[in-house]
């Protein structure tokens, strides 16, 4: 078994940042006069075997006091002391700031598994069947762990009674849980805890962290544990003494013993078990100590500085020199709004390069820092990041692990606490920067996502990772700007110069341009670009249909009448690139744009994205695919039910009645193609086909009915279609409009089709791989199109 498919690299990440405890903090967790800890990992009584729970306020210090746990060799020699035996310490700390898995309950399972199995080899075999079958369903032989997998393959693992084993997991931060809490408590008291009531061999102990939650203190309110902030006071004190204590310089000290007295007192009282705030402070008071600030002045800055959290990051910002406003802003932004982690040369690219877009001939942003110390080194750009952030953004260093223990390091930008996060996501207008002034209020109106989207107009190197997300930052950037239409020039504007003059490059296959993105996107999409290139259709306006930026697409007076004819066609067959949990495509809105600029609802047209459809011959049981030919129209295209089609049959019937009553033509037919993929039989056939014959033969009985209530043509060859096909809800949609029927008829094939039954099993079995859609050819019944213009 290849364990590298367990082993998801960020859900390592926030245990691994480097953020060591400092130093004689934390001890009293073993001082079984102050806490309970010690008792519970070695006592081998009933009542110690639940779980132990560490509370907090928030920003008191559990992720911390979590990792010192973890980290201590005296956790083992207490474990031992319970049960003898190789103990083995696995943990998971959820985290709000990080990408999916690192706030997941598959995030979660996959790194508790992968760390059991890899540091115990011998239980590898409890894993490999659930392996095999993945493997098999997926054809991969790195598959893809679902949950319900993950939960399987644990409890194989933890309730088996062939192995001795023991183990010590760690779970920081349950509250910072992205799902349905209720799950991660059902995964921790029914697979996990309930190991020892199935097998005698295993033990598991389970340390979780959080905040004092209704749902945990229901399931978790008489566990043994302990409330974090009842227990820092000290912690805090040695913490801020030293650091001011170093700052001051311990040779020849800038501050007496009393003054460092005085004010570490003042910022512990006032700081009430907060960490986060204290760091904060004191991040401040060592810069002035190191300036020569005197300790008169800095402890009239204490008392300024608000007891408040998030008065507390107002006061940081209106301190920072107002000619850095934007930059500051941006930079706020741009880690608010990025979808995947940003190391420090990305995020300062990333900076930059907004910086240039908008202020193309002012200074070098922090000209200061780069002059002294080089505007490439990393010291310049650490520098840099927390003069502008005023603190509120850091650098973690990121340890990740490989399957063959190959440790990477990686630095990181981070808000410097969830809290600072939310609070910069809720006063985005309200920062209290200093000097809010033009140059400011000109991107103080934009969001991250825009800034993010600007940035993809680079063909360097730096963007690949942002640029992955391109659909995702256009769609998010045009929701913004239809809630505020005096941005859309702007937005408009990106657009185009992202695509055409800003970077010549973005529509070759140099670099990292638009080309790179279409190689590593699905095949469907490759597809829909070779064709727009094959077409002469503007690949920017192709990629706002696909990307549902209506915005963009109202404002293109560019938009010749050609392309949105063809366009409005991709419209309802897709693809579509809007990320699953942002606002669905408004294809009605979509549609009327494009009518507005001179679109024709009747017009015939390529089809931009074909859909094959598996059918086969009753005659000669020859097979065959059913494809769109040259000549297609956009209700044939919401009557035609497809696997590849973008929108579900409640969206299409909406959009047909929206045309009809726009007034198409509902008999004006489509083309379709017969084409071979029998190497005996060589020939294509064309043929013309009606909306509702098209309904009756491969599409829904919604659709059948809505055409036939406008009154859209029938003939007898309706029935003969539908009871071939076998569908009770079109045979009855087409009997309650009155077609005629033979006496007693019902879902039956006639006799003389009946030696073809077998031919019929496999159109049908064939038809199950595209939506369950049925199709024939029956000789005299298909004429081709050669043989129709013969007969006219």
């Amino acid at each position: 078994m290849r364990m590298d498919s367990l082993n998801l690299a960020e859900t390592k990440l926030c245990m691994t940042q480097d953020k060591s405890v400092h130093a004689n903090t934390c001890r009293w967790l073993y001082d079984p006069d102050t806490v309970s800890f010690i008792d519970w990992l070695q006592s081998p009584d009933i009542k110690w075997n639940r779980p132990n729970w560490i509370q907090s306020k928030p920003r008191s210090g559990k992720s911390t006091l979590m990792k010192f746990a973890m980290g201590q060799h005296k956790t083992i020699e207490l474990l031992e002391r319970d049960r003898p035996g190789p103990w083995t310490l696995v943990g998971f700390f959820f985290h709000r700031r990080g990408v999916t898995v690192q706030k997941s309950l598959q995030g979660m399972a996959s790194e508790l598994l992968h760390s059991i199995l890899r540091q115990n080899q011998h239980l590898v075999r409890f894993a490999i069947p659930r392996w095999r079958q993945l493997r098999q369903s997926q054809r991969n032989q790195k598959p893809e762990w679902d949950l319900d997998s993950l939960r399987s393959v644990l409890k194989a693992v933890l309730w088996q009674d062939e192995v001795f084993a023991r183990f010590c997991l760690f779970l920081d931060a349950l509250d910072e849980h992205g799902g349905e809490n209720i799950q991660l408590v059902d995964l921790v008291n029914t697979v996990i805890l309930n190991s020892g009531n199935f097998s005698p061999k295993v033990k598991v102990k389970v340390c979780i962290a959080s905040r004092p939650w209704p749902i945990f203190k229901q399931h978790f309110g008489t566990c043994p544990g302990l409330c974090i902030h009842e227990h820092t006071k000290e912690d805090i004190k040695t913490y801020v003494n030293d650091r001011l204590e170093d700052a001051s310089n311990r040779d020849q000290p800038l501050l007496n013993a009393k003054q460092l007295s005085i004010l570490t007192e003042q910022l512990v009282s006032k700081a009430l078990g907060v960490f986060i705030w204290v760091r904060l402070v004191v991040d401040q008071l060592v810069i002035g100590v190191r300036d020569g600030t005197t300790f008169s002045a800095l402890m009239v800055e204490l008392e300024k500085t608000p007891p408040e959290l998030e008065e507390l990051y107002r006061h940081i910002l209106r301190r920072i020199d107002p000619k850095y406003s934007s930059e500051t802003f941006i930079m706020l932004q741009i880690i608010l709004c990025s979808l995947v982690p940003l190391d420090l040369t990305t995020f300062v690219e990333c900076v930059d390069y907004v910086l240039a877009w908008y202020f193309p001939h002012q200074r070098v942003p922090n000209a200061y820092s780069m002059e002294l110390l080089g505007k490439d080194s990393f010291a310049s750009k650490l520098l840099r990041l927390a003069s502008c952030s005023g603190g509120l953004l850091e650098i973690v260093s990121e340890v990740s692990t490989t399957i063959t223990d190959t440790k990477s390091q990686k630095d990181r930008v981070q808000f410097i606490h969830q809290s600072a996060k939310e609070f910069i996501a809720e006063s985005r207008l309200d920062l209290s920067l200093r000097d809010w002034n033009q140059e400011l209020n000109s991107v103080a109106i934009k969001t991250g996502h825009e800034f993010l989207l600007i940035t993809c107009g680079s063909c360097d190197a730096w963007v690949k990772s942002i640029k992955l997300d391109i659909a995702t930052y256009a769609k998010l950037t045009d929701e913004h700007v239809r809630a505020n239409t005096n941005l859309r020039a702007d937005y408009v504007n990106e657009i185009d110069m992202i695509f055409s003059q800003r970077s010549t490059r973005f529509s070759t296959t140099e670099g990292f341009g638009f080309d790179w993105w279409i190689s590593n996107q699905k095949q469907e999409v490759k597809e829909l670009f070779e064709n727009v290139k094959e077409y002469k259709l503007e690949r920017s306006m192709t990629f706002a249909v696909a990307a549902n930026l209506l915005s963009y697409v109202e404002s293109g007076e560019h938009l010749s009448i050609y392309e949105g004819e063809q366009l409005m066609e991709l419209v309802v067959s897709g693809p579509n690139l809007v990320p699953s949990g942002l606002r669905p495509i408004d294809r009605r809105a979509m549609i009327k744009a494009f009518i507005s600029r001179g679109a024709s609802l009747s017009k015939i047209f390529i089809p931009l994205h074909p859909c094959n459809i598996p059918c086969i011959s009753f005659r000669s049981s020859h097979s065959f695919y059913v494809v769109p030919s040259h000549r297609w129209t956009l209700l044939g295209s919401l009557c035609l039910q497809s696997s590849t089609n973008a929108c579900d049959e409640l969206t299409r019937l909406d959009l047909a009645k929206y045309i009809i009553e726009l007034g198409i033509d509902v008999n004006q037919p489509v083309h379709l193609k017969f084409i071979s993929f029998n190497v005996l039989f060589k020939s294509d056939v064309s043929q013309k086909i009606s909306p509702l014959e098209l309904s009756v033969r491969y599409g829904d009985a919604s659709f059948v009915r809505l055409l036939l209530g406008v009154g859209a043509k029938r003939d007898s060859s309706l029935v003969e279609y539908v009871m071939m096909r076998g569908n009770e809800s079109i045979l009855q949609a087409l009997k309650d409009y009155g077609l005629p029927f033979p006496p007693n008829t019902g879902i039956r094939i006639p006799d003389e089709y009946s030696l073809h039954l077998p031919a019929l099993a496999m159109g049908h079995t064939l038809a199950a791989c595209s939506s369950g859609i049925g199709a024939k050819r029956w000789p005299g019944i298909i004429p081709t199109i050669e043989e129709e213009e013969e007969n006219e």
